[in-house]
C-alpha cells in the first residue's frame, strides 16, 4: 500500500470517528481504535494523514495537530476536513402551549382511544380506575357504556357537552373526527388522558343526531345541558337507576335539534329508547325500544345560494321529522342576508302520530334560529296539514289517547329575523265550533323572539290560534287569512310589542279575529291593525294587563271592538278611525266598548248601528285624558255613553251624523 493511500485511509478513519464520537461515542471509539491499530508503527502516536517521524520527513509544526489518547473525548481535527453538523440551540426548541379552547389529540395511537363499540351498539366495559381509557371511571366500580350515534357527513367536526354533578365532577361528550369521546373529569381539571377541552362552538354542525347511552353503575345524568351552536339547550330529563321499573341507567338525548324537548322516536340509525312520557312506567324500558332505518336528509346550498329542502310533498306520509332534519342542517344567515330556505310547493302531512302521549312541539320547530326566510319553490303555497283533531277537552281525554296535545305546526322560540312566506296550514276544525276546546294547537307560534314576519299566509281549521305570540318584539303579519279557527285568529299575550297586522281576512271564527290579552300585569304595546276585513270575529283586548298604543284604522268588520281594561291595569292611547261595518251586527252590546283607558279617539267611522243593539254605538267606562268622538256615521240616531269619566278629562263629541244621544257620567 502506498504511503499516499495509507495516509488517505487514516484521515478518512479519523474523520468518521470524530463524527461518530459526537453522537455515538462507543461506535466512534471502535472506529478510532481500528484506525490507530491499523497504522504501520503499531505503538507510536500518530499525526493522522501525515508521514511518520521514522520516515525521515520533516513536518512543519503549523501543520501538525496533536492527537489525544483514544480514551479522550475531544479530538482536534483540521477544520476544513470536518463537515459541519448544525445543532439546534436549546432556546429554539419550543414546547407549544395548548390553548384551552382547542382539541388535543391523544399521544397514544387513536385506535386505543376510539370507542369503536359505540358505533356498532356493542357494549364497552370500562374497568374501575382505568387510566388508559378516554372514559375515565374514577369510581371504585366498572360500568358499561353503549352508545348509538349517526355522525355521517360530519367527519372532522366537533361537538362537546358537559354537566357537573354534586361532587363538581364534569361529564363530557364530544364528537371528534368520527370519534365518540365520553369522559369524566374531576373538579374541572382535565386529566392527561382526556382530549376534552373547553371548545368554542361556532363551527358546530346543526342537524338531527340521536345519542342513546346506557351504562351500569351509580351515575345519574339527569339535568344534562347541551350546547348547540354556542347556545345552551336543556334536553329531556334523563333517567337514572333509581327510577321506578328501571334496571339500568338510561339516557336518550337529541343532539342537533336545539330545544327539541319532545320525545320523538324518529328515523335515524339507532335503536331508540323512549325516555319520557311512558303511559305505563312500571314496564321495563326494553318494551319501548324501536328500531328505524337510516334516513339522511341534508339541505345544501344550490348555486343560486338558496337552500332547497329535499323532501317530497303530496306523498301522504308524515314528513315532519324529515323537514326538521333538513332545516336544522341549514346555517343561520346574517342581518340583511337571511338564509333562503325553499320547500317544494305542495301538501305535506305533519300528523306526527308516532309521538307517544301528550307533548308540545312543532312540525317545523325553530329554537334560537336567526335570519331565515321560508318560501315555496313555485307560485303555489307550502301546505302543512294534519288529519287528526287535537286533544279534546280534559273530560274526554281518557278515551282519546291517540290524540296529540299542544301540537303546533310551526313553532319558534328565542328566534330573530324569521320570515315565513306563502304558507298554508290546515287542521280538521272545518265547521265553526262552539265547544270548550282549550288552546292545544296553534298553527304558528313564537315566544321570546324578535322581528317575525309572516306574509301571504292562510290558517284553516286550526284548534288553537292561527298565529300566537308571547314576549315577542317586532311582529309583522301581512296578507294573512284565518278561517274556522277554534280560538283566536291572531293572538298576542305578555311582552308582545311593535305589532303590525296589514290586510287580515277572517271568517267563521269561534272567538275573536284578533285577541290582545296580557296576563298577570303583562304588557302589549304599539299595535297597528289596518286594511283588514273581518266577516266574523271581533277585536278583543281583555286580560289582566296593559294594552297601550293601539291604532285600529281603515278596516271593514262586522263584529264589535272590546277593549276591557281593569282598574288595576289602566291603559292608554287607543285610536279607532276610518273603519266601516259590513253586514249587520245583531248583539245588544255597544259596537265600540273601551274600559279604563286614558286618551281614546273614535272618529270618521261608518258604523251602521242596528236597532237590535238598542242603538248603542260607543260605551266608554272609567276613561280619562283626551276623549274624542267625532265625524262618525252611525246611520241612525245612536247612543254614546261615558260612564265614571274622570272629571279632568277633555271631551270632544261633535260632527257625528246623525247626532247621537249623549250621556256623560263623571266619577
Amino acid at each position: 500500500m502506498t504511503l499516499e493511500l495509507q495516509s488517505g485511509l487514516i484521515i478518512l478513519g479519523f474523520v468518521l470517528a470524530v463524527i461518530l464520537l459526537r453522537k455515538f461515542k462507543v461506535l466512534g471509539f471502535i472506529v478510532l481504535s481500528f484506525t490507530l491499530t491499523g497504522c504501520p508503527s503499531g505503538n507510536e502516536k500518530f499525526n493522522p494523514g501525515l508521514p511518520s517521524v521514522d520516515d525521515g520527513v520533516e513536518i512543519p509544526e503549523d501543520t501538525i495537530d496533536a492527537v489525544t489518547d483514544a480514551t479522550d473525548d475531544i479530538i482536534d481535527i483540521p477544520v476544513d476536513t470536518i463537515p459541519e453538523v448544525p445543532e439546534k440551540p436549546k432556546d429554539s426548541v419550543v414546547t407549544p402551549e395548548v390553548p384551552k379552547d382547542t382539541i388535543v389529540k391523544p399521544e397514544k395511537p387513536s385506535t386505543e382511544y376510539i370507542l369503536k363499540e359505540a358505533f356498532s351498539g356493542e357494549p364497552k366495559e370500562i374497568p374501575a380506575n382505568d387510566k388508559n381509557s378516554l372514559v375515565n371511571n374514577s369510581k371504585d366500580q366498572p360500568f358499561t357504556l353503549r352508545a348509538y350515534l349517526n355522525i355521517k357527513d360530519f367527519s372532522g367536526l366537533q361537538w362537546i357537552a358537559s354537566k357537573r354533578d354534586k361532587e363538581s365532577n364534569e361529564w363530557q361528550l364530544m364528537i371528534y373526527q368520527d370519534q365518540l369521546v365520553f369522559a369524566l373529569t374531576e373538579k374541572g381539571d382535565y386529566k392527561p388522558n382526556s382530549i376534552a377541552r373547553a371548545l368554542p362552538l361556532s363551527e358546530v354542525p346543526t342537524g338531527y343526531f340521536l345519542l342513546h347511552i346506557e351504562y351500569d353503575g351509580n351515575y345519574s345524568t339527569s339535568g344534562f345541558t347541551w350546547t348547540v351552536n354556542g347556545r345552551e339547550v336543556e334536553t329531556n330529563h334523563l333517567w337514572d337507576s333509581t327510577y321506578k321499573g328501571m334496571t339500568k341507567s338510561n339516557a336518550s338525548v337529541f343532539i342537533g335539534k336545539a330545544g327539541f324537548n319532545d320525545n320523538y322516536p324518529f328515523k335515524g340509525t339507532a335503536e331508540i329508547s323512549i325516555a319520557k312520557g311512558l303511559s305505563t312506567p312500571e314496564k321495563k324500558l326494553e318494551d319501548y325500544k324501536e328500531t328505524f332505518g337510516v334516513e339522511s336528509i341534508f339541505a345544501k346550498p344550490a348555486k343560486d345560494g338558496n337552500y332547497y329542502i329535499d323532501v317530497e310533498p303530496n306523498t301522504g306520509e308524515d314528513v315532519s321529522i324529515a323537514l326538521n332534519k333538513a332545516i336544522d342542517n341549514i346555517p343561520d344567515g346574517t342581518p340583511g342576508k337571511p338564509s333562503q330556505i325553499k320547500l317544494k310547493s305542495g301538501r305535506y302531512n305533519v300528523d306526527r302520530k308516532h309521538i307517544p302521549g301528550y307533548i308540545e312541539g312543532g312540525a317545523i320547530d325553530l329554537y334560537a334560529r336567526r335570519n331565515l326566510r321560508f318560501s315555496p319553490t313555485g307560485d303555489e303555497p307550502v301546505v302543512l296539514y294534519v288529519t287528526d283533531a287535537a286533544v279534546p277537552p280534559f273530560e274526554m281525554q281518557d278515551n282519546q289517547t291517540n290524540r296529540t296535545g299542544k301540537r303546533n305546526q310551526i313553532r319558534g322560540q328565542r328566534c330573530e329575523n324569521i320570515e315565513i312566506y306563502n304558507f298554508r296550514i290546515e287542521s280538521t276544525n272545518k265547521e265553526k265550533s262552539f265547544k270548550g276546546y282549550l288552546e292545544f294547537e296553534h298553527a304558528i307560534s313564537f315566544k321570546y323572539s324578535k322581528n317575525i314576519t309572516v306574509k301571504k299566509y292562510v290558517a284553516d281549521g286550526c284548534w288553537g290560534d292561527g298565529f300566537y305570540a308571547w314576549h315577542t318584539d317586532g311582529i309583522n303579519l301581512i296578507d294573512v287569512e284565518t278561517y274556522n279557527i277554534n280560538r283566536q285568529g291572531l293572538g298576542f299575550s305578555n311582552g308582545c310589542k311593535n305589532i303590525l297586522i296589514d290586510n287580515h281576512t277572517a271568517d267563521k271564527m269561534t272567538r275573536t279575529a284578533v285577541d290582545l290579552e296580557p296576563q298577570s300585569g303583562g304588557l302589549i304595546d304599539n299595535v297597528e291593525i289596518r286594511n283588514s276585513t273581518w266577516y266574523d270575529g271581533h277585536l278583543a283586548a281583555g286580560g289582566a294587563g296593559y294594552v297601550n298604543n293601539v291604532h285600529f284604522h281603515n278596516n271593514k268588520h262586522r263584529a264589535a271592538i272590546r277593549a276591557l281594561g281593569g282598574l288595576s291595569y289602566p291603559r292608554e292611547n287607543w285610536t279607532i278611525e276610518n273603519n266601516e261595518i259590513i253586514g249587520s251586527y245583531g248583539s245588544p252590546m255597544p259596537f265600540v266598548q273601551v274600559r279604563v283607558t286614558k286618551n281614546v279617539t273614535v272618529k270618521n267611522n261608518k258604523y251602521s248601528i242596528s236597532p237590535a243593539q238598542k242603538k248603542f254605538a260607543v260605551l266608554l267606562q272609567v276613561c280619562s285624558g283626551n276623549i274624542e268622538i267625532t265625524g262618525n256615521d252611525f246611520d241612525i240616531e245612536a247612543r254614546v255613553e261615558l260612564v265614571n269619566t274622570d272629571k279632568d278629562s277633555k271631551i270632544t263629541i261633535e260632527n257625528n251624523k246623525p247626532e247621537p244621544l249623549i250621556t256623560i257620567d263623571y266619577e
